[in-house]
């Protein structure tokens, strides 16, 4: 139940960072959600096997706990990789604009 209210949170992260620059809400609202579940179902496999072999014994709410700090840092990085590629373009249109004022003789 308390993935869900994170599903919640990171549509909203996303999509506010998407509205302030003017890219399509729903789109990168619903891709960090499958970037939020793929990576929380990747990295449960992976600690599921390594806990297997490894002869550990855990819990479900060990495991949910951990799968939830990974998926949330895997959204972490995908809102700074979309904030740092927005606002180059922002910048690169920027100064393209005021090179084509300067060109006009």
């Amino acid at each position: 139940m308390i993935k869900f209210v994170f599903i919640f949170f990171v549509f909203r992260w996303v999509s506010s960072l998407a509205v302030e620059f003017g890219k399509n809400t729903w789109l990168y609202g619903v891709l960090s959600i499958l970037v939020y579940y793929i990576f929380c179902w990747v990295f449960g496999f992976v600690l599921k096997i390594i806990w297997l072999f490894g002869g550990f014994h855990y819990n479900s709410l060990t495991k949910m706990i951990v799968e939830v700090l990974f998926g949330l840092a895997a959204v972490w990085i995908f809102r700074s990789i979309l904030k740092t590629t927005w606002k180059k373009e922002v910048l690169h249109a920027s100064n393209s604009d005021l090179l084509d004022d300067a060109s006009d003789f």
